[in-house]
């Protein structure tokens, strides 16, 4: 009977555990959003109001050379550098995550701000927070 107890209780643990795991992720992905903007706003307004282009290594490349960042984060459970939609402008860029808490919802950092957003972008020009 005590044996079963102690199982109950750890398996209610556990199960808690899990989730305040994934809310740390989450929390994890939007703060890296915010890291990102910060980055690219900085690099934006030392650079002749140009973001820097191209695919997430070459925009990775610039913020390092710039001094901005030491690298662009990843995501904490893929350990890839986050999605990015096509290639970054001189005036767009968009960066997301699913959200593993809520799969319908999106980290985002973009031109128009970061934080999460209830739908995957689809565009350079809309990706932004909604929610």
């Amino acid at each position: 009977m005590v044996i079963s107890i102690i199982g109950l209780l750890a398996s209610i643990v556990l199960v808690s555990l899990n989730s305040a795991r994934i809310s740390a992720r989450d929390s994890r992905r939007l703060s890296d959003m915010q890291q990102i903007t910060l980055a690219m706003e900085m690099y934006y307004a030392n650079n002749s109001s140009v973001y820097p282009a191209g695919t997430s290594a070459q925009i990775e490349t610039a913020l390092k050379n710039a001094n901005l960042i030491g690298a662009l984060p990843h995501d904490p459970v893929s350990t890839t550098i986050y999605t990015m939609f096509a290639n970054g402008t001189a005036t767009n860029y968009c960066f997301y995550q699913v959200l593993e808490k809520v799969s319908t919802q999106y980290a985002v950092a973009s031109d128009r701000g970061a934080g999460k957003r209830s739908s995957i972008p689809t565009a350079l020009n809309v990706c932004e927070p909604n929610l």
